[in-house]
Formats: C-alpha cells, sequence, structure tokens
C-alpha cells in the first residue's frame, strides 16, 4: 500500500485554503457593507418617518386653527390665513381654491377664487387657463368622475394622463393633491396641494387629514350661504314691514 506524498498533499491544499480565505474575507467585506447599508437606511427611514409625523401634528394643527377661526369670522377675512397655515404645515408651495359653476353650455367648470403660494413660487390665482375650465373639454374629465364621488386624486405629476400634464407641467408642479370640497350637500369644488420643489409620496393617512380641512372648509362655506340667506330673508321681512301696502297687494 502506497500514501500520498505529504508534501505533495500540502501543496495541493494550500492554494484551495488560500482561496477559501480569500472568499471568507470576500464575504465579510458584503457582510460589513449590508451592514452599513442596512444602517444608513434605518436612520433615513426614522428620519422620514419623524419628518412625516411632524407634519401631521403641524397639519392637525392648522386644522385647529382653521376651524377657529371660521367660528370667529367670516371666509372671507379667514381663508387666506387659513390656508398660508396649512400650505407651511404639509410643507408645499401652492394651496388654492376652485370652484365649480356652470358655463352657458351647461358644461361644468372649475374658476380658482383664492390661492396661497410659499416664497419663490410663481403664482397661479392670474392665469386664464384656471378660469371658466370646462373639466370635460379642458381635459380634466377624470377629475369630474373621481372628486364628485368624493375621492381624492393625488400623487406624481409624471404619472398623470397627458392631457393632465399639459396644464399642470407649466405650473412647474411636481406632486399634487386635490380633494373634494363639498357644501350644502352640493360638490363645490376642490383644494389643491402643489409640491414645485419635490415628488411629494402623499401617504394615505396624510390624504386623510388634507380631507378634514376640505371639510372644515366646506362647512365654512355653507355656514357663509346659510348666513347671507338669513341676511336676505331680514332684508325682505323689514322691506315688506316698511311698505305694508305693497306686501299686500
Amino acid at each position: 500500500m502506497t500514501y500520498p506524498d505529504e508534501d505533495e498533499d500540502d501543496a495541493t491544499t494550500r492554494p484551495e485554503m488560500a482561496r477559501l480565505r480569500q472568499r471568507i474575507a470576500e464575504l465579510e467585506h458584503i457582510n460589513a457593507d449590508l451592514q452599513r447599508q442596512l444602517g444608513e437606511r434605518t436612520q433615513e427611514l426614522s428620519l422620514f418617518v419623524e419628518k412625516t409625523l411632524r407634519r401631521h401634528d403641524a397639519i392637525l394643527e392648522a386644522l385647529g386653527f382653521a376651524a377657529e377661526r371660521f367660528l370667529q369670522t367670516t371666509l372671507e377675512e379667514s381663508i387666506m390665513t387659513v390656508l398660508e397655515r396649512l400650505g407651511t404645515a404639509a410643507g408645499v408651495s401652492r394651496v388654492y381654491l376652485f370652484e365649480n359653476h356652470r358655463g352657458p353650455d351647461e358644461a361644468l367648470r372649475m374658476s380658482q377664487r383664492y390661492e396661497w403660494v410659499a416664497s419663490g413660487t410663481v403664482p397661479q390665482i392670474d392665469n386664464p387657463e384656471l378660469q371658466n375650465l370646462s373639466y370635460q373639454a379642458g381635459g380634466f374629465a377624470r377629475w369630474e368622475n373621481v372628486l364628485q364621488q368624493g375621492y381624492s386624486i393625488y400623487g406624481k405629476v409624471s404619472t398623470f394622463p397627458e392631457e393632465e400634464r399639459a396644464i399642470l407641467e407649466p405650473q412647474d408642479i411636481q406632486s399634487i393633491a386635490v380633494v373634494p370640497i363639498f357644501a350644502c350637500q352640493q360638490w363645490w369644488g376642490f383644494i389643491g396641494f402643489d409640491d414645485c420643489e419635490h415628488p411629494h409620496p402623499w401617504s394615505v393617512s396624510e390624504i386623510s387629514i388634507l380631507r378634514a380641512a376640505a371639510t372644515i372648509i366646506g362647512a365654512a362655506i355653507e355656514h357663509e350661504h346659510m348666513q347671507r340667506a338669513l341676511r336676505e330673508s331680514e332684508r325682505k321681512f323689514r322691506w315688506f314691514l316698511s311698505n305694508p301696502t305693497t306686501a299686500w297687494c
């Protein structure tokens, strides 16, 4: 019986051991890199969650401010301050209200009524394209269908249909959130939030808070309508009292 030469066996094993050690070193390096990336991602996620929670708290605080202001003053006196508080809290570039109305052709149209913009953002309140814009003919048929059902529209503008981007992209909007406003049991219009700096990742919870803002504004609009109707009734009543003969004819 013969046995392999020990020197020959060592010569065969040494390269294999060297390759094994090299592979282990590579795996340790990969593991260290993965641990580093995991730590970075965990820190980024933590910062994102913290930032999101702060933004949520700020918007909720703005909602409380809005509700209080609308109880104390009229819509016209408060709306700009409320939009500013909401925009600052949400960290967006623009906040605005669009009101629905019918055109001569009875088509449903939208017109911008109020707008707040952050410093450095181009206002759109005087943009003629945003006045008397038909939902159907203007490329926003999807909005009419979705919003009137009480749903919201939000996301990156780059993912929107081409006919909508034709209006939105010239306004430098990267991300948008649009929430319907209902008043007097009707779809009154909508409140919009534009981010012109970043593709804002709107979360479901954030949209829920913005819906609460739309509800508060809708209640303020409804209250304004009721007050206007009440003043008109009082005016007519006083006129009848001062003209009793005419009133009974």
